[in-house]
């Protein structure tokens, strides 16, 4: 027999002590006085004395079993199945433990929802019969089965002691595949199932948007499945979140003539309903002297802001600097601490797809594209702009390794072999500008375009010719690419005019205007930027491929035959502007996130990487491609180790902030959307055991144990009065009318007694 509420039990049985307490301490003892009659009492008590102690102890027995009867039944006791093994089979239960970001949140007393749900669940294994197997899955991306079923429940308590929150974002729908996968495999017939669902259902942890796997409910063979989850949390947290650095450019140039570098921190604060409060914000960085501090006033109902940070990046040892941001401690610690890697570079290697140029050096109406932009670019030998000539028709892989930028003013000199060069160089993350050729007049290259870079544009094979020429729109659409420049265009490109470029079909593809930089005053783009996308296999088949660099293509040459662009003072900028922030816009290098196993777009940098060393020292395998043997499980700056071992390299690695939401969701919400997987019900805190995990019907075997103690009771009343005898004889002497005498009260000398 096992008990819902065990110390219930244990107090009813230390209170059958307190009968014989009293009883002890009732026990008078008197100093015998001789008298004449003396020798007649004591042999009447002779004769009467093992009847009378075998009436003490029958009473003082029924007195002790009355408070041992209540403790019992109020303690709910539960038949085990080794008691009544015809009545219910054993069960296979089944926890699913949030154990992701939101369930780090503390309370007043600094304890996790974690660590409350796994007080319930603790609760539940406690009352399992010895039979009984418990399996445990946790819900933090990438969801696990961290124990099969096991009849060890000693094993399971020691693991829920360990568990405590991770830092990535909870998926109940991948901890409900694993679920699913579990009870598919089953065989009909053996075991019960009960599955425990344990989470606050906060914001971070639901997606209702998300549909949850269905999941296999058996209702053959007898056997049950019962779901049962624990109640959302209705309290509202406050929680500050630290959710990105944006710097001005993700490449940072040191040097004296540089700017000094700039960065944005946003900070939001989930909950419209937030009040008024202060949160100081520190950015930080590892190899230079960054050590900046803001202090944000929240204003009642404000959710989000930004901070602006100019800092010295100083003289960094690495060719990296890795900045953070942070924020003071506040009920969720796992989300306010962000950290950014920037390249460091003293210069920026780029190539220079055109012919070699001998002799004299052309007067000015003369000059071809790719001379302006060298003069645009790195106009003196000491800039940071380092620029290589190679010929088109001659490019290999060696040319373009380790170089940042690729400028291609003549793509109609490229093979096809070069094409495929270029296209597994964007794929890595590099940056590749193309201007059309000065002297063609039909441009069959443009089929390369879609055949070999996959961009979603459909460019005309024959200039159209404009005269005298249009000029640039003022009105310049919102761009990434241009931003640093923005409040500067509008005037800078008045005096430009196009007279010749390559018009671009924009019906086919309704999302151009959002790639296109600059346009012209009749719409037409004059700068495109875009990312390549399916490639073609050797059987002509297409295979998606996720490109990490950036494609700028300029509808016009930069040349005086077709734009007077060379010669205004908006070409230096442009360009300067284009290769440093076409640098920072690749998808390469960003931050990954916890719970991520594909990250080939954050190591894009670095290509040659063989493992990742997290800040406690743990390796993860790095895979062809960029995947990794596990998912990243811990935030903060990963070391990143080439073949040899060697690092070359580091990575930031950030919570997913979404998944730190403490915004409490309607109950009856999160039950619809769980109704979709299965009936669940919610689990009673109070009564964690609910009806689905009682090997037997306690609450009948209670009501007997009440009935039961009643008659106890009962019992006792009439003892008492039948081994009163002084009552009993009072009682008869009064129904004479006689009052009775000393001798007739006292049962040693009663007519009964034969004295």
């Amino acid at each position: 027999m096992t008990f819902v509420t065990a110390s219930l039990a244990f107090a009813g049985a230390a209170a059958v002590a307190v009968p014989v307490f009293i009883h002890l301490l009732l026990r008078r003892r008197r100093a015998p006085v001789e008298w004449a009659a003396m020798r007649f009492l004591i042999e009447a008590y002779r004769r009467h004395r093992r009847r009378l102690r075998l009436e003490e102890w029958l009473l003082l027995l029924v007195r002790c079993l009355i408070p041992l009867l209540l403790g019992f039944a109020l303690a709910r006791p539960i038949l085990e199945q080794a008691i009544a093994p015809t009545t219910e089979r054993p069960r296979c239960v089944y926890f699913i433990v949030d154990d992701g970001l939101a369930s780090g949140l503390r309370d007043a007393a600094h304890r996790s929802a974690l660590a409350r749900q796994l007080e319930l669940a603790e609760m539940v294994v406690e009352h399992l019969n010895a039979a009984d197997r418990v399996g445990v899955i946790t819900a933090a991306r990438p969801a696990r089965m961290v124990r099969t079923p096991t009849g060890d429940h000693e094993s399971i308590g020691e693991l829920f002691e360990s568990l405590r929150p991770r830092a990535g974002r909870t998926d109940l729908g991948g901890a409900f595949e694993r679920l699913k996968h579990e009870l598919s495999r089953r065989e009909v017939g053996d075991e019960n199932v009960v599955v425990y669902l344990l989470s606050e259902f906060r914001a971070g942890s639901v997606d209702p948007v998300d549909p949850l796997p269905v999941l296999p409910v058996p209702d053959a063979g007898g056997v049950a499945a019962r779901f049962f989850a624990s109640p959302p949390a209705s309290g509202r947290v406050r929680n500050v979140q630290v959710v990105g650095i944006e710097p001005a450019r993700n490449v940072l140039l040191v040097g004296a003539a540089e700017e000094a570098p700039r960065a944005t921190v946003r900070l939001v604060r989930p909950g419209a309903d937030a009040g008024s409060e202060t949160t100081r914000v520190r950015l930080t960085g590892d190899q230079s002297p960054i050590d900046e501090e803001q202090i944000v006033q929240w204003e009642p109902g404000e959710i989000e802001t930004q901070l602006g940070f100019a800092f010295d990046v100083g003289a960094p040892a690495e060719r990296e600097l890795v900045i953070t941001a942070e924020i003071g401690e506040d009920p969720l610690v796992a989300d306010n601490r962000y950290h950014l890697v920037l390249p460091v570079r003293k210069r920026i290697e780029v190539v220079l797809l055109d012919r070699r140029e001998f002799g004299f050096e052309p007067t000015l109406d003369r000059l071809s594209a790719g001379q302006w932009i060298r003069r645009a670019l790195a106009p003196d030998a000491g800039g940071p702009v380092t620029m290589r000539n190679v010929e088109p028709v001659s490019l290999t892989v060696g040319d373009v390794q380790g170089v940042d930028a690729v400028i291609v003013p003549r793509p109609d000199l490229l093979s096809d072999r070069g094409w495929a060069v270029l296209r597994r160089f964007v794929d890595r993350g590099g940056l590749l500008l193309i201007t059309p050729p000065q002297d063609e007049s039909v441009h069959g290259w443009v089929d390369h375009l879609q055949a070999d870079l996959a961009l979603p544009w459909t460019v005309a094979r024959e200039v159209r010719d404009e005269a005298p020429g249009l000029p640039v729109s003022d009105d310049v659409p919102p761009s990434e690419l241009l931003r640093q420049i923005s409040g500067d265009l509008p005037e800078l490109v008045q005096p430009v005019r196009v007279q010749r470029f390559l018009p671009v079909a924009t019906a086919a593809d309704r999302t151009l205007a959002v790639r296109t930089s600059l346009r012209l005053s009749d719409g037409s783009p004059l700068i495109l930027t875009g990312s390549p996308g399916a490639a073609k296999t050797g059987e002509g088949r297409e295979t998606p491929r996720s490109s990490l660099g950036l494609v700028i293509l300029f509808t016009a040459a930069p040349e005086l035959g077709w734009t007077n662009l060379p010669t205004k003072p908006l070409m230096v900028p442009l360009f300067q502007e284009l290769l440093r922030q076409g640098l920072s816009l690749r998808r390469g290098g960003k931050p990954a996130e916890v719970g991520d196993a594909a990250i080939g777009g954050a190591l894009a940098m670095h290509p040659a990487a063989a493992g990742l060393v997290s800040p406690d020292g743990a390796t993860i395998d790095v895979q062809p491609g960029g995947r990794l043997a596990r998912a990243v499980s811990q935030a903060g700056v990963h070391r990143v180790l080439g073949s040899t071992g060697r690092e070359i390299g580091r990575l930031a690695v950030n919570v997913d902030p979404a998944g730190g939401d403490p915004t409490p969701q309607a109950a009856g919400a999160v039950k619809a959307w769980l109704d979709r997987s299965a009936p669940w019900a919610w689990l009673d805190e109070s009564d964690p055991l609910g009806a689905g995990t009682a090997s037997g019907d306690g609450s009948s075997l209670a009501s007997l144990l009440l009935v039961f103690l009643l008659a106890v009771i009962v019992l006792e009343t009439i003892m008492a009065r039948l081994f009163s005898r002084a009552s009993l004889r009072l009682g008869r002497a009064d129904a004479r009318g006689i009052r009775p005498s000393m001798d007739e009260r006292s049962p040693l000398i009663s007519s009964e007694g034969g004295s």
